[in-house]
């Protein structure tokens, strides 16, 4: 309460005892009194705001995401009580501090609770508190591409809480320290095409690295057989991967115009994935004269003729009948809103006439030798 305050209502307390005394002085007292009675003392008064007089001496009320004990240290008028707005803030009274209990936060966003605090006199303090949401990072990268030599890769992963690995292959050996991640690799002694996951993960949340092994030159960049179901019959032609300025391409073999112009493919080296795009040219002389490369939806009776559609194939490594096969099924690449791609047709164009030159369907690549036959 300010100190005009205090004088206006000590006058009102002493206006009676005013109106009783008759010396001339005292009645402009009197007067005085009942001018200020009228300003500061009517039923018209403004609501008066008190501020409690107890205070905090010291917090420690900031909690990590992880559950821990911290305090509060009151002053005020002994004994005081304690209420909490929510449950996972436990508070309890040990003389003058307050003792708060977090449990842990297995949540992303951070939370707040409010302690009331209550002294003998009845004056009240109200005490935030508050604790963080739970930290867990991600790994800079979703995959990731090494040789067939060992080595290791170091990542920063920031967390708060424990962080637990686990993979899906012996060749692969995760650990954490602090906020480094090491992944070791084993040597790839066959020299094959091979992909194991690492995945890391706290308190429910996480994610999965995806490793692949193998040697670029020997085990992608080759010749192939790109083929795939025409009716009841497996047709296929003959294609070279080959890479140019760091980017992979397709060059069609047995036809010597296409072979002149290689096609441009998409390559995602840490899941050892080549990425098929629509409509690509094969041959272009002029908007009537050009073969294109492109990708259908078989279903539904459609061809993409833009670059919007796209098929992924997943080198893999296989084993048949003695033989080792390096092969892919190519699969929709989920990039053709409102349809799937199922396949791939090659169309020639002169003159306004066109001719189907290859038109199938679960497209695939196998791993040709030099002579046309599986290595």
């Amino acid at each position: 309460m300010s100190r005009q305050n205090n004088i206006v209502t000590l006058i009102c307390h002493l206006k009676p005892l005013f109106q009783r005394v008759r010396t001339g002085k005292v009645l402009f007292v009197v007067a005085l009194a009942a001018a200020l009675s009228f300003v500061a003392c009517g039923e018209d008064d403004e609501p008066r705001t008190f501020t409690s007089s107890m205070s905090i001496v010291r917090s420690d009320l900031l909690f990590e995401s992880a559950g821990r004990t911290g305090s509060v240290q009151v002053a005020g008028v002994a004994p005081f009580a304690v209420s909490s707005s929510s449950s996972w803030a436990e508070a309890r009274v040990e003389g003058d501090v307050i003792y708060v209990t977090v449990a842990g936060n297995d949540g992303l966003d951070g939370r707040t609770a409010v302690l009331t605090v209550t002294d003998a006199r009845g004056d009240k303090l109200e005490i935030p508190v508050q604790q963080r949401g739970m930290v867990i990072g991600r790994l800079s990268e979703e995959s990731h591409y090494v040789k067939n030599a060992g080595t290791t890769i170091e990542y920063t992963l920031t967390h708060d809480r424990p962080v637990t690995f686990s993979t899906n292959v012996d060749w692969l050996h995760p650990s954490i320290e602090g906020n480094t991640v090491r992944i070791v690799v084993d040597e790839n002694v066959e020299g094959f095409i091979r992909r194991g996951t690492v995945s890391y993960e706290s308190q429910g949340y996480g994610s999965t690295l995806t490793i692949a092994q193998y040697d670029l030159e020997n085990d992608v960049i080759g010749t192939y057989s790109l083929g795939g179901f025409s009716g009841d019959a497996v047709i296929a032609t003959r294609i070279e991967l080959m890479m140019r300025h760091d980017s992979l391409f397709m060059r069609f073999i047995r036809n010597d115009r296409w072979a002149e112009n290689p096609v441009p493919l998409g390559f995602d080296r840490g899941n050892c994935r080549v990425i098929f795009r629509s409509a690509e040219n094969l041959y272009y002389a002029n908007a009537s004269n050009y073969d294109a490369f492109y990708l259908t939806d078989n279903s539904a009776n459609r061809v993409a003729t833009t670059p919007v559609a796209t098929m992924v194939a997943d080198l893999v490594h296989s084993n048949s009948d003695g033989e080792d096969i390096t092969f892919a099924v190519l699969a929709d690449g989920g990039t053709w809103p409102g349809y799937k791609c199922d396949g791939i047709y090659i169309r020639s164009m002169r003159s306004g006439f066109s001719t189907t030159m290859m038109s199938v369907r679960t497209p695939f690549l196998m791993r040709l030798g030099p002579l046309g036959m599986v290595d």
